[in-house]
């Protein structure tokens, strides 16, 4: 990673700190909303469903039409207004806590902030690509993906003594504070959009058009590059989810030890980080590196679950975060190449809704399956279907001669 970036291009060094921030912020919220909806639901796992249900589901409905929002409008004034929400919504939350409201007004919130998500995930994006040249596009996301992993590391652990120690009121006001912050830095940002008209304005009721819709899959049809990205990422998701999504049930049925689960997570982050610091040295190009991850992801996979449950199994997972990390990265930079300004928006959207549409079916196929099966044997087939999905591709790329000039494109 090139910390010169920071100190070279103020407009991402301002965004940067400030995503970082508020993302930190986001961490804590996540854990302490996480925490109360057990807490005032006496440990309901329904109740605890339908509230992570009523976050979900607006992401993935919503992502589409947030992502053409940013297409018509000031994507930097929409992120700034996103934060502006999220500390009413956490101003909200912290009066709801102290009067011990009825958890359906949360369930409520809950929706709201997963609409506000679904929103901002693809301009979060799409952001990127506006205010950091091509040729430093890898680097750029490789700092952001270190962002995330880092929270995800630190964020529960801060939150978790916070909780005990000084109440989720405390977690609320730092979470508001995040995001003035963040909202300090994103007014910073000189930023012109290239896109809009003279007038900085688009139709509004355009938004929630389906043809805007039909625009971005007629254009991802139309782009080989974006669409073979979209179906190998997409498929991935899907088969892969059974291995990550069942984890933690391997671990409970083989030692009934929490500790394992969280030594294997603590093993995946560092994965996550080590990847983020090194994919912009690796010389390969983005295509051919995703292919190549996917293949080598399943290969670990299989050797996971044939290792199981030995001490090797902490190192395969590490290595498993290397490659997925690599790969993240690495299908960011290319939608960011390969996508049009004007509809990158849509496009980040429609990637969202993608993957995420896809991961509840494949949770529910493969824990229907698992129970018929074994949890071991299922991990173990959607490790061999991530492997077949990078071969496959990988023979695609090979007799379409797809030619993926970045070198150009990036100079």
């Amino acid at each position: 990673m090139n910390l010169s970036l920071l100190t070279t291009n103020k407009n991402f060094k301002y965004y940067f700190y400030g995503q970082a921030i508020s993302r930190f912020g986001d961490s804590l919220f996540m854990f302490a909303i996480v925490w109360f909806v057990l807490q005032i639901s006496n440990n309901s796992a329904l109740l605890f469903a339908l509230a992570m249900i009523s976050m979900s589901l607006p992401e993935i409905l919503f992502s589409v039409f947030g992502g053409t929002l940013g297409d018509k409008f000031n994507k930097k004034n929409i992120l700034i207004i996103i934060d502006i929400l999220s500390i009413i919504i956490n101003i909200i939350v912290i009066i709801l806590t102290i009067v011990q409201s009825s958890i359906l007004l949360f369930y409520l919130i809950f929706f709201i902030h997963g609409m506000l998500q679904a929103i901002w995930v693809p301009n979060y994006y799409s952001f990127i690509p506006t205010i950091v040249d091509k040729k430093d596009l890898t680097n750029a996301n490789g700092f952001m993906e270190l962002v995330d992993q880092v929270n995800f590391v630190i964020g529960p652990i801060l939150a978790g003594f916070l909780v005990k120690f000084t109440g989720l009121e405390t977690i609320y006001v730092i979470n508001t504070l995040t995001f003035i912050i963040s909202i300090s830095l994103m007014l910073r940002i000189i930023y012109n959009p290239s896109t809009l008209d003279k007038n900085g304005k688009r139709e509004a009721s355009k938004i929630f058009d389906l043809s805007e819709v039909k625009e971005g899959l007629s254009y991802i049809k139309g782009n080989k590059i974006i669409l073979r990205l979209m179906l190998i990422y997409s498929l991935s998701n899907f088969v892969s989810e059974p291995f990550f999504s069942l984890l933690i049930v391997l671990v409970k049925d083989s030692f009934e030890n929490p500790l394992y689960i969280g030594i294997l997570n603590s093993s995946l982050s560092i994965g996550l980080i080590i990847g983020s610091l090194v994919s912009f040295k690796i010389k390969i190009s983005h295509m051919k590196l995703i292919i190549l991850s996917e293949i080598l992801m399943g290969i670990l996979m299989i050797i996971f679950i044939m290792a199981f449950p030995h001490i090797s199994t902490f190192l395969i997972y590490i290595l498993i975060g290397v490659i997925l990390s690599v790969e993240q990265i690495n299908v960011n930079t290319l939608y960011q190449l390969y996508t049009k300004e004007e509809v990158m928006g849509k496009i980040m959207g429609i990637r969202v809704f993608s993957t995420q549409s896809l991961r509840p079916i494949s949770k529910g196929i493969g824990g229907y399956i698992a129970d018929r099966i074994g949890v071991k044997y299922i991990m173990l087939i959607s490790g061999l279907l991530v492997f077949l999905n990078g071969l496959i591709f990988y023979s695609d790329h090979l007799s379409n001669k797809i030619q993926i000039k970045e070198e150009q494109v990036e100079n």
